[in-house]
């Protein structure tokens, strides 16, 4: 993935090359006026070296020529229907002049076009471009879960609840999540039910929200990332193809790291390992998760054998959906 740094090097560049195509054809149609900038260029040299070496009455002169060279070009564009800008750089922010900060009393910060770049590229990088636009806690709508029919939430504590109700449990808790993100004392999140009960989309609005506060976060359903482990395991060519070393990388070190639908994919040995693995790591680092599932927490410990479930069960708090399937 691209990086900032080469994406405003390679606009520059891009610039200069524009430049230097407006100015081969103005010149080819006006070499008088290419003799006059030449001219220009050369004056100026001359006037900063007299100037450093302090040569007042050379410096001046020079200074007086260069004034009239400027003034008889002006008027050559001038009559000869010639755009000014057409022989600049034409930066595509000004502000900055396509360098992504801009200096303020000294101190370089971030221009406003950098900023909106990095969103991009945070967008790009967590697979969730498209979902996002969909799925996020502007479009959500409390009114679509039911509110009369009760669900057992809880059976050891006898807890029953409507899905809305729960639904609504489920929104505080997440946004708890987000506010306290980097507290040691928030767990990850652990997100279990049926399908179509609303877990994917809110996934998909806390990575939007999550993002949108400046954070880094990769989104996988559990096959795209096992697939995407098993090629750089075992056939390290077509993973380069289709990924960079980052992508692995960043399972351990992403601020937050999404797994969607897990149990979907087919597990094996290779499999339980790589998930072992990537969550003991991202425990140790204390990073967080968050994890979906269609699988009770029961059937995740019959699945994933007992020491993946216990490390699990240790880092996150569980949320269950509960309801009829909504996508029908």
């Amino acid at each position: 993935m691209e990086n900032t740094e080469y994406i405003y090097q390679r606009k520059r560049d891009q610039k200069e090359a524009e430049l230097q195509r407006r100015k081969n054809i103005i010149y080819s149609a006006n070499p008088e006026l290419e003799d006059m900038d030449t001219e220009i260029m050369l004056l100026n040299l001359d006037h900063t070296r007299n100037t450093v070496l302090g040569k007042k009455n050379e410096a001046e002169e020079s200074q007086r020529k260069l004034v009239a060279a400027k003034e008889k070009r002006r008027i050559y564009m001038a009559e000869n229907e010639i755009n000014p800008l057409d022989l600049r750089l034409r930066y595509e922010c000004t502000t900055c002049k396509d360098r992504g900060y801009i200096e303020k009393m000294g101190r370089f910060e971030k221009c406003s076009c950098l900023v909106k770049l990095q969103e991009q590229l945070r967008y790009r990088k967590s697979n969730l471009v498209k979902r996002v636009e969909k799925e996020n806690f502007r479009t959500f709508n409390m009114e679509i879960f039911d509110n009369e029919k009760k669900y057992l939430i809880s059976p050891e504590m006898n807890i029953e609840k409507t899905p809305r109700e729960q639904m609504e449990l489920i929104m505080r808790e997440s946004k708890s999540f987000m506010d306290s993100f980097d507290s040691g004392d928030t767990k990850s999140i652990l997100f279990y039910g049926g399908t179509g009960l609303g877990k994917s989309f809110m996934c998909s609005a806390i990575a939007k929200e999550m993002m949108d506060r400046g954070r880094t976060v990769r989104y996988y359903t559990s096959n795209e990332l096992i697939d995407m482990l098993q090629m750089y395991t075992f056939d390290r060519a077509s993973f380069l193809k289709e990924y960079i070393l980052e992508d692995y990388r960043e399972l351990d070190d992403v601020d937050l790291l999404i797994i969607d639908d897990l149990g979907a994919e087919l597990t094996n040995n290779f499999v339980k390992t790589a998930l072992f693995n990537i969550i003991n790591t991202r425990i140790i680092k204390e990073k967080k998760m968050i994890i979906s599932t269609n699988l009770s927490p029961a059937e995740l410990r019959d699945r994933y054998d007992e020491r993946i479930f216990s490390r699990l069960i240790m880092y996150v708090d569980t949320y269950k959906f509960v309801g009829e399937d909504l996508r029908w």
